[in-house]
């Protein structure tokens, strides 16, 4: 049985962790990973002769005639080991659809699909299952069992390779509800035993559908610890699905944004903002309006009135220092008061709005 070390370091520095566990820790059966030094920033293993997941062309269509919908649309993509990649889009994006037919839970139209280098249906592939951990949107699990019971349960079907149980209880925060049946516990409870059972089998694949959706800010970073863990720990490969913005851009290093089942982008979430969104914001307080024709007529600030008779100027502008640099050698506000200026970027959820035209929710 395999040691799961839980009690992690920040999201943040997991994602720049080695891959291998870092120097002087050791597997010890029954030990917890305390702390870790200085992580090292890595890259997944884009050069690896072969990728964890392989999709190409994929296509799916309900119905027939009048009645057909074409929920994927030529989807392809490329999953590599050690990597964490996010797929986003509003509903009805075909997302769930194309993690089960990932799952194989449903055939696709068309397209070509190999998990671990195995063709999806292929002998190979049933014996690569072993390798693949999953967590769906809503886990059905059996409501009369405990939580202990059901993971034990599932740990027995991996063998030697599964984590130890009573360590992964504790890791997603159920403690205390080890000896609970099911039924008795929350949505956001049964979201975590769904994710436990996904992780219990120490798994090179892991697809997880809006596995955050019902949890709390803090249980919500607990997990991404958990998966970056596994990813950082085994190497593993992790496809996500999910609503959350900011869990897209500090857990994936790379997004792919989907609507109307095709891809409209990938890339790493830095770098989709810089080319969609590169524009920054720069807001502060005057005690009157100045003058417009000053800058640009792309560059113009808009002024909101606040209660106490001043103005909030805001400015979105590629150029910020630009902005600022004018801003003082027309004395408009001096040295000290930049201080006060509120500077942020676009996110993701902008890229996402400007190429889906709607909210990640809508």
């Amino acid at each position: 049985m395999t040691t799961l070390y839980s009690d992690l370091n920040s999201a943040q520095q997991l994602k720049n962790a080695p891959l291998s566990n870092p120097q002087g820790l050791r597997d010890v059966p029954g030990n917890i990973l305390k702390d870790a030094n200085q992580p090292t920033i890595i890259s997944p293993d884009l050069n690896a002769t072969q990728a964890a997941i392989q999709v190409s062309d994929l296509r799916k269509t309900y119905g027939e005639g009048n009645q057909a919908v074409d929920a994927l649309r030529g989807v392809s993509l490329t999953v590599f080991p050690g990597e964490v990649v996010g797929v986003l889009g509003p509903n009805g994006a075909g997302k769930t659809t194309l993690m089960e037919i990932l799952e194989g839970l449903r055939k696709p139209s068309h397209g070509t699909l190999q998990i671990l280098g195995n063709d999806i249906g292929s002998r190979a592939h049933t014996e690569a299952r072993k390798k693949i951990g999953v967590a769906v949107q809503n886990s059905v699990l059996p409501p009369l069992l405990t939580v202990a019971e059901i993971l034990k349960l599932q740990a027995s079907l991996f063998g030697p390779q599964s984590l130890d149980v009573e360590a992964i209880i504790e890791a997603v925060v159920l403690g205390d509800k080890r000896n609970s049946r099911v039924q008795q516990l929350s949505g956001g409870q049964q979201q975590r035993v769904a994710l436990a059972l996904a992780l219990v089998g120490n798994p090179e694949i892991l697809f997880l559908d809006e596995p955050t959706s019902q949890l709390d800010p803090q249980a919500r970073r607990q997990v991404w610890n958990l998966v970056l863990r596994q990813r950082n720990h085994k190497k593993a490969a992790v496809l996500i699905t999910t609503h959350q913005m900011e869990e897209a851009e500090k857990l994936c290093d790379r997004v792919f944004i989907l609507d109307n089942g095709q891809i409209l982008a990938q890339g790493r979430p830095d770098d989709l903002i810089n080319q969609y969104c590169p524009e920054q914001t720069l807001e502060f307080t005057v005690r009157e309006k100045f003058s417009n024709a000053l800058f640009a007529q792309d560059a113009q600030p808009t002024f909101t009135q606040q209660a106490d008779g001043n103005f909030s100027a805001v400015f979105k502008n590629k150029d910020i220092n630009g902005v600022f640099r004018i801003l003082i050698e027309q004395h408009i506000i001096d040295i000290a008061a930049i201080t006060q200026a509120k500077v942020t970027k676009q996110t993701l959820e902008d890229v996402f709005i400007k190429l889906t035209g709607r909210g990640i929710r809508d």
